[in-house]
């Protein structure tokens, strides 16, 4: 058994994760023999995607010896990746990391601030980045979780270490470009430099065309701007397997179940939720449309916390109907068959976020495909709709790199289309929910700001708080595309942004004129 687990062992150090399990295979050994393979046919199982077993062996490990923090932090990364945010935060939080140990304070690290806790996060990357300084991973780790937390100055400062460690870490060029406003050419001609020294194809400098697209418009460059940002998305679109067919077939789907069953709950007047403590508010509304503007006004407020973009209504949905790829017929059937247990489920899920103040706000844009059971699981939660004009939202979209979801953002003709796919989706709720859906216009918002603040607070039947005018001011974790920009002042510089690019903008604008013919 000695050199069995020695082989293990070793192979665990090269990475050798199919070799693991082959060993194993030959072997003969059962699991629950020897905690130490365990644990390693564990790791190899987590990093070939085999979650469930990867689980279990996990589990062994700590059943026989509860101190072992490697295994219960893998446990957590199991959690992860079945999208059980709350019980990840759990293992985390229930396990004591040697505080010399940076490879395992990184990881506590990263699953704090994958379940929305970078304020938790923070010393634990700290004190690995203060070990090992000289690993990329780590640093990035740590300047992403202080931008998140709105230390930007300090996140500025770790990712230009990075790159002079790493000349050529893309995304750290990325985050670099978005987080600062260009003032000159230097770091284009640089990023520019890397691209034609290394001989870059244009699937292999995605990042790199979406910082250039970036600096040049902060140099008011629209058409060298708009090439960058063309090029990176052409780039990306070419290597998604999407149909915006499908998007619309959806909604169309949404829209005629919702009218064939009683799956809405609608009032007339927006009631207070009486001694509840763990009110609600959803925020929803396109990308890039003002739902991170609107989250930290209404999180300035001394009763309401943001728990920022959760995906728990959807993860719900989607565990009770055993698939990912929801049709309209799905979220119906969830709705006429589970709804009445979602508010207990999603507030157990959620209740790790709450803070001590009355409402949290969950502020996943595409919670509006959801919103028929989110007004009947929850009859006294608050729903809030961002709406923005449609060449501008659709434009801030098509800019913005985004980790996976929305993939109609990186085609102008797509774009148009998922926009009144939506849009006509947004009528059907406010047809549906009446009083229930209230709406807030980024235009009118960032113009006349005090006038609509209170006209919010009015229809949110909550008192109007003045830190609500400066919410800039508020400090709290951010970990949107908008983590920076929710740092300024209120503005209406982003209005009418769009025309400076018209003369590239003709597919979108002919899609969309031609749509809502």
């Amino acid at each position: 058994m000695k050199a069995f687990s020695q082989r293990i062992k070793h192979l665990a150090s090269i990475n050798s994760w199919p070799e693991i399990l082959q060993t194993y295979q030959n072997s003969g050994v059962i699991p629950g023999q020897d905690p130490e393979s365990d644990f390693y046919l564990g790791l190899a199982n987590l990093f070939l995607g085999n979650i469930d077993t990867a689980e279990n062996l996990f589990q062994k490990t700590t059943q026989h010896d509860a101190n072992r923090y490697d295994a219960t932090l893998f446990l957590a990364r199991c959690k992860l990746e079945q999208r059980r945010n709350d019980l990840a935060f759990a293992f985390a939080k229930g396990c004591s990391v040697p505080v010399e140990d940076p490879y395992f304070l990184d990881m506590a690290g990263t699953v704090f601030s994958h379940v929305g806790r970078p304020d938790i996060a923070l010393p634990y990357l700290e004190k690995a980045s203060t070990i090992d300084s000289s690993s990329t991973s780590v640093l990035s780790n740590f300047a992403i979780c202080n931008l998140h937390l709105g230390n930007i100055d300090t996140a500025r400062t770790l990712f230009s270490k990075i790159i002079t460690q790493e000349p050529h870490n893309q995304r750290c060029h990325w985050q670099l470009s978005k987080i600062t406003t260009a003032t000159d050419y230097s770091h284009i001609k640089n990023m520019k430099g890397i691209i034609q020294k290394r001989k870059l194809k244009p699937e292999h400098c995605v990042f790199y065309n979406y910082a250039i697209g970036k600096e040049f418009e902060d140099l008011k460059e629209w058409d060298l701007a708009f090439k960058h940002y063309d090029l990176a998305a052409s780039t990306v679109n070419k290597h998604l397997n999407y149909d915006v067919a499908l998007d619309e077939k959806l909604v169309d789907e949404l829209i005629t179940a919702n009218y064939q069953s009683n799956t809405v709950g609608r009032q007339t007047q927006l009631q207070e939720s009486g001694q509840d403590n763990e009110g609600c508010i959803f925020i929803t509304g396109l990308p890039r449309s003002g739902t991170s503007l609107v989250d930290q006004i209404l999180s300035s407020h001394s009763e309401i916390s943001s728990a920022g973009e959760l995906q728990t209504i959807e993860n719900c949905i989607q565990e009770s109907r055993l698939t990912r790829q929801l049709s309209g017929r799905d979220i119906i059937e969830y709705s006429e068959e589970s709804v009445s247990n979602l508010a207990g489920i999603y507030k157990d899920r959620t209740r790790y976020l709450r803070t001590d103040k009355r409402w949290m706000i969950d502020k996943l844009p595409h919670n509006y495909l959801y919103l028929g059971i989110i007004a009947k699981s929850f009859p006294e939660a608050k729903i809030v709709h961002v709406n923005r004009e449609a060449k501008d939202s659709c434009f801030a979209m098509f800019k913005q790199l985004f980790a996976s979801k929305y993939m109609f953002s990186y085609s102008q003709k797509s774009l148009a289309r998922y926009y009144i796919a939506y849009s006509k989706l947004m009528d059907f709720w406010r047809q549906e929910l009446g009083n229930r859906l209230i709406e807030v216009h980024y235009e009118k918002l960032v113009s006349e700001p005090e006038q609509e603040i209170k006209k919010l607070f009015k229809k949110l039947v909550l008192p109007f708080e003045t830190a609500c005018l400066t919410p800039h001011k508020t400090k709290r974790a951010v970990m949107t595309a908008s983590s920076r920009q929710v740092r300024q002042p209120i503005h209406q510089s982003s209005i009418r942004k769009h025309q400076n690019f018209k003369q590239h903008l003709t597919i979108l604008y002919q899609t969309l004129n031609n749509e809502k013919a």
